[in-house]
Order: structure tokens, then C-alpha cells, then sequence
């Protein structure tokens, strides 16, 4: 699960499963009212539980463990004073060899006025390409939020869920985007209320904004 950029040894400062193909057991004869065999409940058992365990990974992001989410809510036009800007230039520092591509950059932004204040590279050039930007924002938590489930929504990331964010008190959005270079990107903004404040109150909330290419699909 993509979480929050601050803890990361790569920080610097500035901004399937596969379930085993079991083959089933050939169809034996009974009698009405004679109990199916305790191999075949096994079977049928392991299967439902092999289909779980592959949808509960496919919430979450492929680098971290899943998470249980649910549909992230459509949100609703921000205010002018949230209005959204690139968040390519806010990358620029973590880009390399033409990724993330440049579609997968036009599709992001942030809200006008944040700003960066670290980055963190995640794959260390190890794997595949997984990098993020932390952020300050003056809007309460509730508005970021609401201005990423707009914007990702209004700009094409699709598959989008949310859920409580890991380490404290926050939520994370996670969603994908089709890239012109064969694979999806994955993208977790995770959004959290700045230490004392109060529900509603526009001073600088923290977020993060985490891209991973998916090369599994």
C-alpha cells in the first residue's frame, strides 16, 4: 500500500498474487442426499479463498501490501482558491529516462498554491519506477480531499478507492492511469490533518502524492 513519503531512507528534501492453478478433481457419482466428499468441500474451499485473496490484492498498489477499500466518492468542484496547476514541475526532480511519461504527468495536478518540500524515491533505481512528493497545502484536509477525488476523477484515473491511510489519523486515495507506454500507473495521494488542528480549519495540511509504475498489469 502506498503510504507517506516522510519516513523513507531515500527522502531528500524539496519536492498476482497468482493463485496455483489447481485442476479439479473429476466428477464423482452420488446418491441424492449423500454429502459431497470432504475433498471436494477442501477444493471448493480453496478455491473462494484463492478469488479473495487475489481481489484484495488488486485494491491496493503492487510495491506493499494491500488494503480493504472502498469506492472513492465522485467530489465536487473545488474553489477558485483550489483551482488545480501541473504537478509535473514538482517532479521534475524524481523524473528520469522519460518517466513517468508524459501523459501520466498531464494528468496529475494539485491544488494552486501548494508547495514541495521533499522527495522520496522509493525504488532506489531498483524495479520498477516508484517515486513521491510530499507536500503543504493551506485548505483544511477535508478540501484537499475533496479536490482529489474531483480532479482524478475529471482527468481519467480510473479504479479509484480510499481508505483510512496507515500511521495516523488520514485517508488515501488510490487509483491507475493507462499510459502510453504499455503500462498502468498507480497513483496514492494520501491526505492528513496537520497535528492540532481542527476539523474545517484552512492552515497548511500535509499530503502526498505517490506514482508507481504497474508492470504486472
Amino acid at each position: 500500500m502506498l503510504e507517506e513519503a516522510g519516513t523513507d531512507p531515500g527522502a531528500s528534501p524539496s519536492p498476482t498474487p497468482s493463485a496455483a492453478d489447481g485442476q479439479a478433481e473429476p466428477a464423482s457419482s452420488t446418491r441424492p442426499g449423500t454429502p459431497l466428499p470432504r475433498r471436494g468441500i477442501l477444493v471448493a474451499l480453496g478455491a473462494a479463498v484463492a478469488v479473495m485473496i487475489v481481489a484484495g490484492v488488486g485494491v491496493g498498489l503492487t510495491r506493499g501490501g494491500g488494503i480493504g477499500a472502498g469506492s472513492s466518492p465522485p467530489g465536487s468542484p473545488p474553489t477558485p482558491a483550489l483551482g488545480p496547476r501541473p504537478a509535473a514541475p514538482d517532479f521534475a526532480p524524481v523524473r528520469a529516462n522519460g518517466q513517468p511519461p508524459s501523459d501520466v504527468m498531464d494528468a496529475l495536478v494539485v491544488p494552486i498554491g501548494a508547495t514541495p518540500i521533499r522527495t522520496t524515491n522509493y525504488d532506489q533505481g531498483n524495479g520498477p519506477w516508484d517515486r513521491g512528493v510530499s507536500f503543504t497545502a493551506v485548505a483544511s484536509s477535508g478540501q484537499l480531499l475533496n479536490f482529489f477525488r474531483f480532479e482524478l476523477a475529471a482527468n481519467h484515473w480510473s479504479t479509484r478507492t480510499e481508505a483510512a491511510a496507515r500511521g495516523g489519523p488520514g485517508t488515501q486515495i488510490l487509483a491507475r492511469h493507462k499510459s502510453s507506454d504499455g503500462y498502468f500507473w498507480q497513483v496514492g495521494v494520501t491526505v492528513r490533518r496537520a497535528p492540532g488542528q481542527p476539523r474545517g480549519v484552512d492552515t497548511p495540511s500535509p499530503f502526498d502524492i505517490r506514482l508507481l509504475q504497474n508492470v504486472e498489469g
